[in-house]
């Protein structure tokens, strides 16, 4: 199998610094974020095989008094679903932009209307791990992570995806099912 990072190489473009790359993301696209910052992208990682740790849906916003909007990334995280500044990921850990299979404007409002309310899945997380580590299933439990909150909003606007993937193994069934990686960008 091949790892996260080699699917069809030759057509994957370059690194290059978030900042040279930020206006070229479009609502809707899907953000992976790679790297271990911490124990709990340590522990993705590991039992995922995956350089990914985090995945969450780009978005841009207009912030109130202001003429020009921002970039930030919907996702679950253990606070629950949020909207985070996407810069706050730019600046500090390494990036790939996956465009969209499904058009923002037909979801849209399901994501943003429920940011906040979902409680974050700490047993979903053990489930994916078991899964990918180990081969075993387990029922899905109440909450969300971040994969799982991405590939809901994909099935649920026809684009299924059978199960619930960890970041990784959503990437690879992206770019397998035809998205195209718009950039790779590195810490600016």
């Amino acid at each position: 199998m091949l790892g996260d990072n080699q699917t069809k190489i030759s057509s994957m473009p370059n690194a290059q610094a978030f900042d040279s790359v930020r206006d070229s993301i479009r609502t809707g696209d899907i953000v992976f974020i790679n790297g271990t910052k911490g124990l709990l992208s340590w522990l993705i990682t590991s039992a995922t095989r995956s350089t990914f740790s985090h995945v969450g849906i780009a978005c841009w916003l207009y912030d109130f008094g202001s003429s020009s909007p921002m970039l930030f990334i919907v996702e679950a995280a253990p606070a629950g679903r949020r909207v985070v500044s996407m810069s706050h990921y730019g600046q500090r850990r390494p990036m790939t932009i996956v465009s969209s299979p499904v058009e923002w404007a037909v979801y849209r409002k399901e994501l943003l209307d429920n940011t906040g309310n979902q409680p974050y899945g700490w047993l979903d997380l053990i489930r994916i791990g078991l899964r990918e580590l180990f081969g075993i299933k387990a029922r899905d439990f109440y909450g969300e992570v971040c994969s799982e909150m991405v590939a809901a909003v994909l099935n649920a606007n026809g684009f299924p995806i059978e199960y619930t993937p960890s970041p990784g193994m959503l990437y690879r069934t992206l770019l397998a099912r035809g998205c195209e990686v718009k950039a790779i960008t590195t810490p600016t």
